[in-house]
């Protein structure tokens, strides 16, 4: 079993191109990040900021007309009608 490996060092099964190129993508989004937090703004001291919240796009309302099946489903003849055809069923 061999020792510790220095951190920043890649596995020995990863191929060094391949650990250059993470390497370089990890840097960009260190820096990305550092910029997006210095456009922020300093905290007060002892404050925490708490995540950004995804943003995602509101659906649609329905403006169609309902189906068959959507005017059964929210009448209220359609629990005792899937009761009558479970009984059938059985």
């Amino acid at each position: 079993m061999s020792g510790p490996t220095p951190s920043g060092s890649p596995p020995p099964e990863v191929p060094e191109e391949f650990a250059a190129a993470y390497r370089a993508a990890y840097e960009q989004a260190l820096a990305a990040q550092s910029r997006r937090e210095e456009q922020r703004g300093p905290l007060p001291v002892g404050a925490h900021r708490p995540p950004r919240p995804e943003t995602r796009p509101e659906p649609e309302p329905d403006d169609r007309n309902p189906t068959w099946f959507e005017r059964i489903r929210d009448s209220g003849w359609f629990v005792p009608l899937l009761l009558g055809l479970l009984a059938l069923l059985l």
